[in-house]
């Protein structure tokens, strides 16, 4: 699910936000609702984070407590996004906007890698 260009992975998550838990009789309980979630997408995004729900933007893992501060137990009002990028070699690096450029890097690095495994399956099928 995409909110305002931050993609949902975790879609039952999303629907424990919407839909709300199922209670101690099998009726749910809790939940935004369908009408409150379309007016206010920030909420969904809140509660989500609040519930660990994995959140990434253009490939990159958004820190847990970007949209829910913790401390204060209520939906953040702007929103402090950190950005978290493990690389192979298991270096993680944080950053708000720009990717550093060693993220950057082990992307490439990665999708080369990447590349060269396709075509190799492709000569091995040939064969």
């Amino acid at each position: 699910m995409d909110i305002n260009g931050f993609q949902l992975v975790n879609l039952s998550k999303v629907n424990r936000v919407i839909q709300g838990d199922t209670g101690e009789h099998g009726e749910l309980k809790g939940g935004l609702g369908e009408e409150k979630a379309k007016e206010h997408p920030e909420l969904v995004l809140a509660y989500y984070d609040r519930l660990g729900g994995l959140v990434t933007k253009d490939g990159n893992k958004v820190k847990m407590g970007a949209f829910w501060d913790f401390v204060k137990q209520v939906p953040r009002e702007t929103p402090k996004v950190t950005f978290e990028y493990r690389t192979e070699d298991g270096a993680t690096y944080q950053f708000e906007s720009d990717e550093p450029m060693e993220v950057k890097a082990d992307k490439i690095s990665k999708a080369k890698r990447k590349a060269k495994k396709v075509k190799k399956d492709d000569v091995d099928e040939e064969s």
